[in-house]
């Protein structure tokens, strides 16, 4: 007999497909913080990624606007069709903060610069609760706990905690390179293992990112595109950097 799923499965069956890893998570959430005009971006990770912490000083959400931004579909990129065709953001669906909050111990702490105090909320896998006045410095804070506990299937397809933390690696590195603009700081189980300093030349960003004192650059600029790249020279091996 056909039925119609139950929401609450519906939920974590929509979750799993936006978050496979914790890795896409850590994706999300960076995206989520520069769509925010972030400058600084922490990224902590504990137990290869089934706990997470993504803080940054963005714009932050307002009070009234917290338990929408753990709803599916909710978000403040896009409102009609026509928006599609101007995106300028990283995000728009609205589904990483929801699909996050079904699938693990989640709590959104946030404070818009013209408040002087920010506010809290939690979801219990899916179970939201009333936001609470909480100490805060403007911009956002998302901390993940216990993620895919609740979906066995999704939890065992997991790889080792060394394996998981590689891809969250190179995910935050990834965007280390791209935007030497904003100031990176990754941590793994409370230790600080990167930290790339706001405005920090791109290639010294690089350098440290790829582990190559030996860089060339090249630049171009065609169709309001800006493209810089920078190379190794063709007669040199690259180690392969694991740090």
């Amino acid at each position: 007999m056909i039925e119609v799923l139950d929401s609450a499965v519906i939920d974590k069956i929509a979750a799993g497909e936006v978050l496979e890893r914790p890795a896409q998570l850590v994706k999300e959430l960076v995206e989520n913080s520069l769509d925010a005009g972030a400058t600084e971006v922490e990224v902590e990770v504990s137990e290869g990624g089934r706990g997470l912490v993504v803080k940054d000083n963005g714009g932050g959400i307002p009070e009234g606007q917290l338990e929408v931004a753990l709803k599916r579909h909710a978000t403040s990129k896009i409102r009609q069709v026509e928006d599609l065709f101007r995106l300028s953001s990283f995000g728009f669906r609205g589904e990483a903060l929801s699909s996050a909050a079904s699938v693990s111990e989640l709590t959104l702490k946030s404070r818009v610069p013209e408040s002087p105090i920010g506010y809290r909320i939690e979801s219990q896998f899916g179970n939201v609760s009333e936001p609470l006045e909480v100490s805060s410095s403007v911009g956002s804070e998302v901390s993940v706990s216990k993620l895919f506990e609740n979906v066995p299937a999704r939890l065992k397809f997991l790889k080792s905690n060394a394996s998981e933390w590689n891809q969250i690696k190179q995910v935050v590195k990834s965007f280390g390179l791209s935007r030497p603009d904003v100031s990176f700081k990754l941590s793994k189980e409370g230790e600080l293992q990167f930290f790339w300093p706001q405005n920090q030349d791109p290639r010294i960003r690089a350098q440290e990112i790829l582990g190559v004192e030996d860089l060339y650059e090249a630049s171009g600029s065609e169709n309001h595109i800006d493209v810089r790249a920078y190379y190794g020279a063709p007669n040199k091996t690259l180690r392969q950097n694991r740090g």
